[in-house]
């Protein structure tokens, strides 16, 4: 085994012979997957229910971002109907640390009825659920959408058991139920995880980089709030980024049929975005979210007036034949999120 400590390696091995021994059986069983993106979603569930908050209402959350992304938001009423959150009222006149949810479907209590009864769950006697979908590709959506919180609640249940296990093979009894007894009875927040620690040694050194902003020009940007918060902030922004004229973005006009109408191109300076602003969207946000609806926007001002107004616009991730040095605005958005660097 190779892994950062001795402890470590003894947790991993004893995880793997538990692996090992119900591996081939009717029901999977001790399939730990600790990578670092479910390492992440885990924690970001544990520390809401540190700060009070149930974790069906996390995954409640959760789900109902999920289908605000996918544009699925008319069944969140009928969700919270069929799984509805028994939200604890606040009491009292002071201050409090968290405030009880409300208005969140339960995930916890939702995946127990999915997985009981899928019949059940979607239908009357021949009749479709009030306000969930028929079958089609609208309800598969709405299935993917449910079964992604699986991997989020498994992603919990992995943690909780590699920490149970790797306290109980370093002699403390007591800390290995802590964190299954939080979670199971939450009686008390769930401590902080060991097994996710990576034992340091040596002596630490730490490299301080001084950037020096001192104009507050951004050529080619849009003055907005956030530019005139920071504009020396901005203008070190724009010259990492470079001149937004020479980012491009694609999009097309699709009639009812599918067929297309009319492609059009534009730059990032078309999206009314300062440098810092490009900087504050989110790193998984991509063509998709509040970019992907300036982006549309911007093909809206730029469409031919021989294209209707009531034309689909598809955004195109291709790079154009006749482009040279300008970059295609996808592999800007990557740039910006992977931090690489200035063109």
């Amino acid at each position: 085994m190779h892994a950062p400590s001795l402890a470590h390696a003894t947790t991993a091995a004893v995880l793997r012979s538990g692996y090992l021994t119900h591996r081939g059986g009717s029901l999977p069983a001790m399939e730990i997957d600790l990578t670092s993106d479910r390492v992440r979603l885990g924690l970001h569930l544990l520390d809401g229910v540190r700060v009070g908050q149930p974790l069906g209402a996390l995954l409640g959350y959760r789900l109902e971002r999920s289908l605000h992304d996918g544009g699925l938001d008319e069944f969140i009423d009928s969700l919270r109907g069929v799984a509805p959150l028994d939200g604890a009222p606040m009491t009292g006149s002071g201050a409090a640390e968290s405030v009880a949810a409300n208005d969140v479907v339960d995930g916890l209590t939702l995946l127990r009825k999915f997985h009981d009864d899928p019949l059940k769950f979607w239908s009357t006697p021949g009749l479709p659920a009030p306000g969930l979908p028929p079958p089609g590709a609208v309800r598969d959506k709405l299935t993917a959408a449910i079964m992604r919180l699986d991997d989020a609640l498994d992603s919990v249940a992995d943690l909780a058991l590699s920490e149970s296990v790797h306290q109980l093979l370093r002699g403390n009894a007591l800390r290995a139920g802590a964190t299954l007894d939080a979670i199971a009875r939450g009686d008390a927040p769930p401590p902080d995880l060991d097994v996710i620690e990576t034992p340091r040694a040596g002596t630490a050194l730490t490299h301080r980089l001084l950037a020096v902003a001192a104009n507050k020009d951004a050529p080619g940007g849009t003055n907005t709030p956030r530019a005139r918060a920071e504009p020396r902030l901005n203008s070190w922004a724009a010259a990492l980024l470079g001149a937004p004229s020479r980012v491009r973005a694609r999009a097309r006009f699709l009639d009812a049929a599918g067929a297309e109408l009319a492609n059009v191109e534009f730059g990032l300076d078309k999206l009314s975005l300062a440098p810092l602003d490009l900087l504050a969207l989110p790193e998984s946000n991509g063509l998709t979210g509040e970019l992907g609806d300036r982006l549309r926007r911007a093909a809206q001002a730029a469409r031919p007036a021989t294209v209707p107004a009531s034309a689909t616009v598809e955004l195109v991730t291709q790079r154009a034949s006749n482009w040279g040095g300008e970059r295609r605005f996808g592999q800007r958005v990557a740039w910006v999120a992977a931090g690489g660097e200035a063109a």
